[in-house]
């Protein structure tokens, strides 16, 4: 009767999610999904708790690493860094919309190899909205494909997404083992999705761009500083392998410098963090919990254990779609965490456990691009669009997604 109750309510939340009846945003209604499988008795307050301390992960370190980038990010906006970088770019793409196009395909492919996917959006989502308040039209080809591919860049280092260290964390996979397995198709992947939306988009970037010259008010100092914190970030992320130090803590340590060093004011700072976006995650945690407490997580790991004997091939393929679905579903996050706590209590073992694992990470990074609430990178995304009054509905969003991602 639980099962079929939380399954009920998991239904009529991720509908809500969607339609946002009542306009009321992706955070508050998750909230309420939270509350409801509290009140049924389907998770209890205990489970609640664990489900943010985590088992294999620790899913409240991903909450404070959001919180914290998210403090370094919103302080470069304000301080008009992306508005100066977007009249400039445009320039150097000498107003045309395919140079532009490729040229920031191939900047946000690169950044995102360097840093992570979360970083990528962050940052570079409100410089592509400036490009598009600037030219006064809606810069939908450009913050598709900066999505998407920030996504997939991030499929092919260990430090690209949250999602790579959860699954790494779980079966302790190093870096140079990482980059060995997931090199290759993270490169196949971009090349495919490349003319896949130059096709796509091929009227929208087909055009020339004007430049009016504008006067930025850019604070150079704070903003270096601001630049010089985030560049030593990336640069001891890179390291983590040598010196161990958890990436939530390199962040949090760069927020309290950004706020201390610059002289900024730390209450408007935390307002400016999306906290509705960390409202979503939190929720979903707690009712993802439901899915073991109900025991659907078990007919998970029974399929996966009835598919080991037949074939390696299928249980790559299989792995990697399922873990696409159960990510657009969820949220990657949550996600990737049910799914790698499955295939942890699962009998899997040698080369089929390796390939499971590696299709969890595949899974877990395109699967992103299904949904709208796939991953924590997009509700950062629809959230920073919406602050500057565009709209792009789900169903759009979904209907591009499969084109791209599948």
């Amino acid at each position: 009767m639980s099962m079929i109750l939380f399954i009920i309510i998991f239904i009529l939340i991720y509908f809500a999610i969607l339609k946002r009846p009542f306009k009321l945003h992706e955070g508050t209604i998750a909230f309420l999904g939270a509350i409801l499988v509290l009140i049924f008795g389907i998770i209890s307050p205990k489970d609640a708790v664990d489900s943010i301390i985590g088992t294999y992960s620790q899913p409240w370190q991903i909450i404070i690493f959001f919180i914290t980038f998210a403090i370094i990010s919103t302080t470069l906006e304000d301080l008009g860094f992306f508005k100066w970088c977007a009249y400039h770019t445009t320039k150097f793409a000498k107003h045309d919309g395919k140079k532009l196009f490729n040229y920031l395909f191939l900047l946000t492919a690169i950044i995102t190899f360097l840093t992570a996917n979360d970083i990528v959006i962050l940052t570079l989502t409100p410089f592509v909205l400036h490009l598009g308040l600037h030219h006064k039209k809606h810069p939908k080809a450009y913050l598709y494909m900066l999505f998407f591919v920030a996504n997939t860049g991030s499929l092919g280092h260990l430090l690209g997404n949250l999602t790579n260290i959860i699954v790494s964390d779980t079966f302790q996979i190093s870096f140079l083992e990482f980059i060995k397995f997931l090199f290759v198709p993270m490169i196949a992947a971009l090349l495919a999705e490349y003319f896949i939306l130059r096709w796509y988009f091929r009227k929208e970037i087909n055009q020339k761009f004007t430049v009016k010259k504008e006067k930025i008010n850019l604070d150079k100092i704070k903003v270096g500083i601001v630049l010089v914190i985030l560049s030593l970030i990336i640069i001891l992320a890179l390291l983590t392998p040598l010196h161990g130090i958890n990436l939530w803590i390199l962040t949090t340590i760069g927020a309290l410098l950004t706020i201390i060093v610059g002289k900024f004011n730390p209450i408007k700072r935390l307002m400016r963090v999306p906290w509705q976006v960390i409202l979503f995650v939190g929720s979903l945690f707690v009712i993802i919990a439901g899915f073991t407490k109900t025991g659907i997580s078990n007919y998970f790991s029974t399929i996966i254990s009835a598919i080991q004997s037949k074939s390696l091939f299928g249980i790559t393929i299989l792995g990697s779609y399922l873990t696409s679905i159960v990510a657009a579903i969820m949220n990657n996050i949550p996600g990737t965490i049910t799914m790698s706590n499955i295939l942890a209590e699962s009998s899997l073992s040698g080369i089929n456990q390796q390939s499971s694992i590696y299709s969890i990470i595949i899974g877990s990074n395109l699967g992103a691009n299904l949904t709208i609430i796939g991953a924590l990178a997009g509700l950062m995304w629809i959230h920073l669009i919406r602050e500057k009054n565009y709209s792009i509905s789900a169903f759009e969003f979904s209907k591009i997604g499969i084109i791209t991602m599948v």
